[in-house]
């Protein structure tokens, strides 16, 4: 069965709301974001189960409050501040690296930015760079999209979405959950668990001549 489980923590200092799956898939909201889903939808302190339905509603509407969020601005001790909280020493490579991407809904890929470390004067190797951003991936900073041919996007936001990749201009672009919904998820071997979903649409010109969907 495809079943999930919602958890929420409202003591009124601290809110959390979590959406697991019996397969091991989760998605999780806290501070303002939790406190206005609360709100929005209604939701009691405790763990109850969730319908498909409900879990998508919530998705929606967690999607949508966070692309009304003012954008934030992160400096390096916001920076540092959050990878502490990840469990990550704030080295100056770390540091410099979170204050550049986390703040921003962008997708980057290592050679980008190791480029743009470099035009604002912060020279890693690319072996650095590339080694950082596994890290994140790892700690749930950053979600990795490999789109094949070696390539490989790094994403901000790690809420599940799916992607649209044109292969002709190298772009990659966010598809709302409105456009692109997983239904169900398969039954899975009892000794494994459901690290993660992608789901990316390759697309190219049809007149074979290059263009940015």
């Amino acid at each position: 069965m495809n079943t999930w489980q919602l958890k929420v923590h409202n003591d009124g200092r601290d809110t959390r709301v979590r959406l697991v799956h019996d397969s091991g898939l989760c998605r999780g909201w806290s501070g303002d974001l939790a406190c206005r889903l609360c709100r929005h939808l209604g939701l009691s302190d405790g763990e109850h189960p969730c319908p498909k339905q409900q879990a998508w509603r919530l998705f929606l509407a967690a999607h949508a409050l966070e692309h009304a969020l003012p954008e934030p601005r992160m400096n390096p001790p916001d920076a540092r501040q959050v990878l502490l909280e990840h469990g990550l020493t704030p080295t100056p490579a770390r540091t410099a690296i979170a204050a550049m991407l986390l703040p921003h809904k962008r997708h980057v890929t290592a050679d980008s930015v190791a480029s743009e470390l470099a035009l604002l004067g912060r020279k890693l190797s690319l072996a650095r760079v590339r080694l950082t951003l596994r890290e994140f991936v790892e700690w749930d900073l950053l979600r990795a999209i490999d789109v094949g041919g070696g390539v490989v996007f790094y994403d901000p936001v790690i809420a599940p979405h799916a992607h649209v990749y044109n292969v002709d201009t190298g772009e990659l672009t966010d598809l709302s959950p409105e456009q692109a919904w997983i239904t169900g998820l398969p039954e899975l071997p009892d000794d494994v668990r459901l690290d993660d979903v992608q789901l990316v649409f390759r697309v190219r010109s049809k007149s074979g001549e290059p263009s940015a969907i």
